[in-house]
């Protein structure tokens, strides 16, 4: 019995409070050739904190230095509690190729409010990276298919 108490009362020690924050809408993005836009939603799910949310593009490769051909709008916007957002993400022109698919990433930081009166307390703030696809119109294949494998 004592096995079993001990057993519990170390269960309870261990378990961790989870806090809801910044929620996307998908884990990628597809952008067709010729389409005005792209988008993916953006949920602040927690009930009290709003969120600064900064997101940005870059290229796949980490040492590919080239501009990179979209540009993410509202770049850097407050997401209240319980509320949402769109991040559209535009084509501003490249040559890109046309035989395949490129890849890109999106990043997007969630940044909370620094408790004010709280000292030596540690903040994490939340960096995730999401893959853009640019699908030249020119491919075989249906990209709907593509999108549920």
């Amino acid at each position: 019995m004592m096995k079993k108490i001990i057993a519990v009362a170390a269960f309870l020690l261990c378990t961790t409070a989870a806090q809801a924050g910044i929620v996307m809408g998908g884990t990628r993005v597809i952008y067709q050739e010729g389409k005005r836009e792209a988008a993916i939603s953006v949920t602040n799910a927690d009930t009290h904190t709003p969120y600064l949310v900064q997101s940005w593009v870059e290229n796949y490769a980490e040492n590919d230095k080239a501009r990179v051909p979209f540009i993410v709008t509202p770049p850097l916007f407050r997401l209240d509690p319980e509320q949402n957002n769109v991040l559209r993400i535009n084509f501003i022109g490249a040559s890109l190729p046309r035989d395949r698919e490129s890849v890109f990433w999106l990043n997007v930081k969630s940044i909370a409010p620094t408790p004010q009166g709280e000292v030596n307390k540690l903040q994490v703030n939340i960096k995730s990276k999401f893959k853009i696809f640019y699908r030249p119109n020119d491919l075989a294949g249906d990209p709907a298919k593509a999108r549920s494998s």
